[in-house]
């Protein structure tokens, strides 16, 4: 290769190289001018808004239908059957149907009995053998 075409081709690659760097020059700029226009939208807001809201905030009343809530009651049977028969993948409306079927036996059996019969009257295979 000639010194003069290796010249050319160093010019050439410097030019690109050039080229690349106004690129980035420029996106840099939208880049900080879409920022500031962004900040001075925000700050054009934040002026507007009344100053009096901002500085005092009003206490909301709690819901009057919001009851206490004890921290150590355990959950009854019924929550826990129906907690378990929907953490097996049963649909839950399925499931509390079930379990409101019951009625007070819910309270006086054990979780496992009801259980078991809360898999054999939910499950699919039953409906298909009743």
């Amino acid at each position: 290769m000639k010194i003069r075409t290796a010249l050319a081709r160093l010019c050439v690659a410097l030019l690109a190289l050039l080229t690349a760097v106004v690129g980035l020059f420029s996106s840099t700029v939208r880049l900080v001018a879409a920022s500031l226009a962004w900040l001075a939208v925000r700050v054009e807001r934040a002026a507007a808004r009344p100053r009096e809201a901002a500085a005092a905030p009003q206490a909301r009343p709690a819901p009057a239908s919001a009851a206490p809530v004890e921290a150590n009651v355990p959950p009854s049977q019924a929550t826990r059957l129906t907690t378990a028969l929907t953490g097996m993948g049963f649909k839950a409306p399925a499931v509390r149907s079930f379990v409101a079927g019951l009625g007070p036996r819910v309270e006086t059996e054990s979780l496992e009995a009801l259980i078991r019969e809360g898999l054999r009257a939910l499950s699919p295979a039953s409906a298909v053998l009743s």
